[in-house]
């Protein structure tokens, strides 16, 4: 038997109030369910994530607790031809298989301010059906930047010849 899907759009959820995103994703209606019972148990004042300054430019934060194994965010953009995301180049590229990316260097893209942690950082993405999302790996409390791993091909190409900044390679003095 096939699970049932809703089409969920962030314009629906935030006309009900319960989310401020503006994401487009397919979910299933067991998750939708256990998304929306999250939400009321959460202070809705409060964003469920926010942009702001990091140590290493913008990035991501947790606007409340977020339990290990929930899917945060999906990773969006334009899906382009791996030919293509080799002309563009670019470090929001988000490669979905050999042959597909998603350039996900728009600003409503808000899983790419989703910085580096080298090792195991609090989240970890993942390839479902060719939809990127972004889950918690562990217990994330309110107010942590959201990390993840972006692999050694991304690290050598990008971030190793500026320096990496993350908390595993540069801890903050205490």
């Amino acid at each position: 038997m096939q699970p049932v899907s809703a089409r969920l759009t962030g314009e629906m959820v935030s006309s009900i109030g319960y989310v401020k995103l503006k994401i487009l994703s397919s979910i299933h209606l067991e998750d939708f369910f256990l998304f929306l019972f999250s939400a009321m148990m959460l202070d809705m004042k409060k964003p469920l994530l926010h942009i702001k300054k990091s140590r290493t430019g913008m990035g991501l934060f947790a606007g409340h607790d977020i339990p290990k194994g929930t899917k945060i965010i999906e990773y969006v953009g334009e899906i382009i031809s791996d030919e293509e995301a080799q002309k563009r180049g670019g470090q929001y590229l988000f490669e979905i298989n050999s042959k597909w990316t998603i350039d996900g260097s728009t600003r409503a893209n808000k899983a790419r301010y989703i910085n580096h942690q080298c090792g195991q950082g609090n989240c970890d993405a993942m390839n479902v059906r060719d939809h990127i999302f972004i889950y918690a790996f562990r217990n994330i409390k309110e107010g942590e930047e959201l990390t993840y791993n972006y692999g050694e091909e991304f690290f050598e190409e990008h971030i190793k010849p500026k320096g990496c900044k993350c908390r595993k390679c540069m801890p903050e003095d205490k």
